[in-house]
């Protein structure tokens, strides 16, 4: 008996030291909480009122084409899980010039979840320091920064919304085609 768990626990170190299996965790950061404005109504939004909820945090500009393709899916799993205790904040980027242009193109996509403008780019410069675009968060419901991902390619909604499931812990009620496979 005391061979085979000599032997089991010499296995397991080796395959912790190998990295195939780690030790532990690492520990999730904390994400920075911060205070915007929306440009759709002015009310103010501060990311420490939505601990509790798992967030999707979504930097983004007009000018931005894969910013613009993403921004449908994005909108589709806000609609199937805010009821779940999901929440989706997108963070423009745009400069003060092109500030006139979020409000009529988040109207003609119907995006529905909470839109922010960050003037002066100082909450962008502490969570997407590089300024590229797309960049998204996942924020886990104590407030942990779980993920970040740069830019966007088609398909990769489906490992966000992997994520974001896990997440909120649930069944996913209304899985998307192209995430069926």
């Amino acid at each position: 008996m005391f061979r085979r768990a000599m032997f089991t626990l010499s296995m397991l170190t080796g395959l912790m030291l190998s990295g195939v299996m780690s030790a532990a965790p690492a520990l999730a950061e904390q994400a920075p909480d911060f205070q915007l404005r929306s440009p759709m109504d002015n009310q103010s939004v501060k990311l420490s009122d939505l601990q509790g909820k798992v967030v999707l945090m979504n930097f983004w500009a007009t000018w931005c084409a894969p910013c613009m393709a993403e921004m449908p899916h994005l909108q589709q799993m806000y609609t199937d899980l805010k009821e779940q205790g999901f929440e989706v904040i997108s963070i423009s980027i745009d400069d003060a010039r092109d500030r006139s242009k979020i409000k009529p193109l988040v109207k003609s996509k119907g995006l529905d979840f909470t839109i922010l403008w960050d003037q002066g780019s100082r909450v962008s410069q502490v969570y997407n320091p590089s300024g590229v675009v797309p960049m998204t968060v996942i924020i886990d419901k104590e407030g942990n920064i779980i993920e970040k991902k740069t830019e966007y390619a088609a398909g990769e909604e489906c490992e966000l919304r992997k994520t974001v499931i896990g997440l909120l812990e649930i069944e996913d009620p209304n899985v998307p085609e192209q995430c069926k496979h």
